[in-house]
């Protein structure tokens, strides 16, 4: 499963959710130098945390760039995408495997749900 913009859908609030690989520019997504996740779908969108809640089990989503934490991320070795505003990790929600389980944030525990690959891609 891959970080997915439900529907390829560009617009502020789309949920991002767990889907299997369809190399599609909705599962595309750039690292920024400031720490952010930019969208391949449109520049400009980025990984954000709903409505900049700080509490477990929030989702995310893309949202034009604001200048909260909320849309800041940093990766780890063993493969976390940790945010920057709560240090909550993103997981796909309950461990479940079906395609369009919520991306949310929560406390770090190890889990595979929780454990992102990150593979180099050429910004077009």
């Amino acid at each position: 499963m891959v970080l997915d913009v439900s529907g390829g859908k560009k617009e502020n609030g789309t949920k991002v959710h767990a889907w299997p690989s369809n190399k599609t520019d909705a599962q595309r997504w750039y690292f920024t130098s400031d720490c952010r996740l930019e969208s391949a779908l449109k520049d400009g969108m980025f990984l954000d945390i709903r409505e900049n809640k700080n509490s477990k089990g929030t989702t995310c989503c893309i949202s034009e760039m604001n200048s909260s934490n909320s849309q800041h991320w940093q990766f780890t070795n063993d493969g976390n995408i940790f945010s920057l505003m709560n240090s909550n990790v993103l997981d796909i929600r309950g461990s479940n495997k079906n395609k369009g389980t919520e991306i949310i944030l929560w406390p770090n525990w190890g889990g595979e749900n929780q454990r992102w690959d990150i593979e180099d891609s050429e910004r077009l």
